[in-house]
């Protein structure tokens, strides 16, 4: 009898085991496609901050302001670079702000007599959270930088 009352005892022990196993499956692959999404729209705020400085820096010809004869320099001002930031992002297709919820370009900026720094913050949303949430700032506060010269060609 005791042999019996033993292996009674055992019935459900390997279908714990696998319940568990399952979940912890579960859970490695939710963490892991968590991490990924923060990572690619990580990525997507870089490659924004980039667009924003590349498209600034690009937006100022040295060679037809220096045909002009307006001097030796290019005069430039962080709110002469801020306002050229803001026609950037306004001719930017609305899906690439909406992308990343809370994008923000938080910094426009020179370093330098003719290096354009841009900072872009944004809050990612994590994956399999639900939206409900996002309204009480659930997510990851994620920011890039860029920096683009302006050309120099003579």
């Amino acid at each position: 009898m005791t042999g019996q009352a033993a292996r009674v005892r055992e019935d459900g022990s390997v279908s714990l085991l696998l319940i568990t196993l399952i979940a912890l499956v579960v859970a490695v692959v939710w963490v892991g496609a968590a991490a990924t999404s923060v990572y690619l729209q990580h990525r997507h705020i870089v490659s924004l901050a980039d667009s924003v400085a590349d498209g600034v820096a690009a937006g100022y010809d040295r060679p037809a302001y220096y045909a002009t004869g307006a001097g030796d320099t290019l005069a430039l001002t962080d709110a002469s670079v801020r306002r050229r930031a803001a026609d950037v992002v306004a001719q930017l297709p609305d899906s690439v702000l909406a992308h990343v919820p809370d994008t923000h370009i938080v910094d426009v900026g020179l370093d330098g007599a003719s290096r354009v720094r841009v900072r872009v913050t944004a809050r990612a949303h994590i994956l399999f959270v639900p939206e409900f949430l996002s309204e009480h700032r659930v997510g990851i506060p994620i920011e890039a930088s860029s920096t683009a010269e302006i050309g120099v060609a003579r």
